[in-house]
C-alpha cells in the first residue's frame, strides 16, 4: 500500500525499488495511471466548480429581473413601452448559449441543484422562457421590445433545452398553463385578447410539456413560476426584504435518487 501510494500520487517510489523487468513495467504503468488520475482530476473539477458557480449567477441575474413571467415583464414597463428591456435580451442571450455549452461539456451539471429558489437556474429558465412567450405573442407587436434581441434569447432558449436530451429528460404527458395575460393587463400593458394568445401558442405544447418536466425533475412544482399569484420567488432581494429572508425547498420536494 505505501509503494502504489507513492506511485500512483506522482510522489515517486518511496523507500522501495521495484526489482525485475515485469515489476518495474507495472511501476512505469501505475505511475502513468497516477499522472492522468492526478491531472485529469483537476482538469475537470475546477471547471465544473466554475460552471456551476456561473449558473448560479446567471439564475439570480434572471431574478432579479423578475421571479415570473408576468413580473419581468411589469418591471420592465416604463409605461410607454419596455425601455432598455432589449439591452437585458442581448446580455441573455450571450448567458443562455454559454450555459448550454457548459452542460454539454459537463452534463454532471444537470444534478447541481440549488435549495434558494432565486439562485434556482431551473425556476429562472422557465420564467424566462415564459417572459418571452408572454412578449412574442401576447404583446402587440409595436409595443414588443427589439425584434433581433427578442428572437435572439428565444433561440438560445431553445438550444438550451435541446441539451436536455443529454439528462434523459422526456415531455411530460401534460400541458402546464399558459402566463396569465390579465396580470401584465392590470399594470397597463397592451396584449392581444386570450383567445389569439391561445391560438398562436398552440406550437408550443412541446416546447412547454418539456419546461413542465424540467421543473419537476429538478424537485419543483409548476407554481413555483406559474405567476405572481402563486409565489413571490425574487421578493427577498428587493429593499423592504431582509437579506437573510431566503426561501427553501421543503425536504420532500428534492427529487428522489
Amino acid at each position: 500500500m505505501y509503494f502504489v501510494g507513492y506511485t500512483l500520487s506522482t510522489l515517486g517510489q518511496g523507500s522501495y525499488q521495484p526489482q525485475g523487468e515485469p515489476w518495474q513495467i507495472a511501476t512505469a504503468i501505475a505511475s502513468i495511471n497516477g499522472f492522468f488520475l492526478v491531472t485529469l482530476t483537476f482538469a475537470y473539477l475546477l471547471p465544473i466548480v466554475s460552471a456551476a458557480s456561473q449558473k448560479r449567477s446567471y439564475a439570480t441575474y434572471i431574478a432579479s429581473l423578475g421571479g415570473t413571467a408576468d413580473e419581468i415583464l411589469i418591471r420592465a414597463w416604463n409605461g410607454e413601452n419596455f425601455g432598455q428591456f432589449d439591452q437585458h435580451l442581448i446580455a441573455l442571450s450571450a448567458m443562455l448559449t454559454q450555459l448550454g455549452e457548459n452542460h454539454l461539456n459537463y452534463p454532471i451539471l444537470h444534478y447541481f441543484h440549488s435549495i434558494e429558489r432565486y439562485r434556482a437556474m431551473t425556476l429562472s429558465l422557465v420564467a424566462l422562457d415564459d417572459a418571452l412567450t408572454l412578449l412574442q405573442y401576447g404583446i402587440p407587436r409595436p409595443h414588443q421590445p427589439d425584434p433581433a434581441a427578442l428572437r435572439s434569447v428565444r433561440r438560445a432558449s431553445a438550444a438550451f433545452l435541446a441539451t436536455l436530451k443529454s439528462a434523459y429528460l422526456n415531455p411530460t404527458d401534460e400541458n402546464p398553463p399558459l402566463p396569465v395575460l390579465e396580470l401584465v393587463r392590470l399594470e397597463g400593458i397592451p396584449t392581444v385578447n386570450d383567445s389569439q394568445f391561445q391560438q398562436a401558442t398552440q406550437h408550443l405544447e412541446h416546447r412547454r410539456r418539456i419546461l413542465l418536466e424540467l421543473i419537476r425533475n429538478d424537485g419543483w412544482t409548476w407554481d413555483a413560476i406559474a405567476s405572481t399569484r402563486t409565489t413571490s420567488r425574487a421578493s427577498n432581494l428587493d429593499d423592504h426584504s431582509a437579506l437573510d429572508d431566503v426561501v427553501y425547498m421543503a425536504v420532500d420536494q428534492f427529487p428522489k435518487v
